[in-house]
């Protein structure tokens, strides 16, 4: 008489199944995170399409774009120092609660707007202006974003589907690449401090709470640069008030979702070649792009 077949799991058999099991789990898992990625990209795209809408209300009313400060008022106005996102609260339908002060860190007070943040990042600005294609923040600039007067849209003579007005930047208080902007000493030439920061391997004086000062008119807080591609390897710098390189960087992979001057919005592959992302940053380069986001 035989006796009854064992109804149990090899090894083997149970080895297989984990295995399985955890595969499944990863698949999972990856599509979980692709799904919720997806999502954050499609709220930071819906926010700079909101941004835009304010910006054309603004431009309507003012017949110029937004400028660095000095945006609704002159020197006897209380707005005559708004800095460039802080003008705009208006038409985006956003309470000034604070204007200028001492930042007070998880003050609600002092976080930027919901509007202006990526969701995947923090509490502090998420978007910057244009101001060109090269590495200054005062002079030589050819971008749309100007110190005191804003450009009108017959002065962007490159077409303002052309044209990019904001893109996103990580920020943070991070004192390291690629959300740290490291210090550099003064410079005499453009080319001697941008060789320098792009190939900077170690910084030793960093800004601290990059993004943070989204009222005031700080250029590291409230600009970036076409001169480097997006997310790029490098440091970003900063020297003194009229050097820096602030590259467009985005929590996405890949590249940047950037506004332009038109109000539509695009996304811009890190793997652009670099003269056609400069274009993009210069209002007047008369260049002839031949495919637009």
């Amino acid at each position: 008489m035989y006796g009854r077949p064992n109804q149990g799991f090899t090894l083997v058999e149970i080895f297989v199944a984990i295995a399985i099991i955890g595969i499944i789990m990863t698949l999972i898992l990856v599509g979980v995170q692709s799904a919720r990625e997806s999502a954050r990209r499609i709220t930071c795209q819906n926010n700079l399409h909101q941004v835009g809408i304010a910006v054309a209300n603004f431009t309507n009313t003012t017949r110029v774009f937004p400028s660095l400060l000095a945006n609704r008022g002159t020197k006897q106005d209380a707005a005559f120092d708004h800095s460039a996102f802080l003008t705009i609260l208006p038409e985006l339908e956003v309470a000034i609660t604070k204007r200028k002060s001492v930042y007070v860190m998880n003050d609600p007070k002092d976080r930027a707007p919901t509007v202006l943040r990526c969701p995947s990042a923090n509490e502090f600005l998420g978007y910057r202006y244009c101001y060109g294609s090269g590495v200054q923040t005062l002079n030589k600039l050819d971008g749309i974003l100007r110190i005191y007067k804003g450009l009108s849209p017959s002065e962007i003579t490159d077409g303002l589907s052309n044209t990019a007005l904001i893109s996103e930047r990580m920020s943070g208080n991070e004192q390291r690449k690629p959300v740290g902007i490291a210090i550099l000493p003064g410079y005499l030439t453009d080319s001697g401090f941008s060789n320098d920061c792009t190939r900077l391997t170690t910084a030793t004086s960093y800004v601290p709470d990059v993004g943070i000062d989204w009222r005031g008119v700080q250029p590291r807080d409230l600009v970036y640069s076409h001169f480097s591609l997006p997310n790029n390897t490098h440091w970003d710098c900063q020297a003194g008030f009229l050097h820096q390189l602030i590259s467009a960087r985005s929590y996405h992979s890949g590249g940047v979702t950037v506004l332009f001057a038109d109000g539509h919005v695009g996304w811009m592959s890190a793997n652009l070649d670099v003269s056609t992302w400069r274009a993009f940053g210069t209002v007047a380069g008369h260049e002839v792009l031949a495919d637009n986001p």
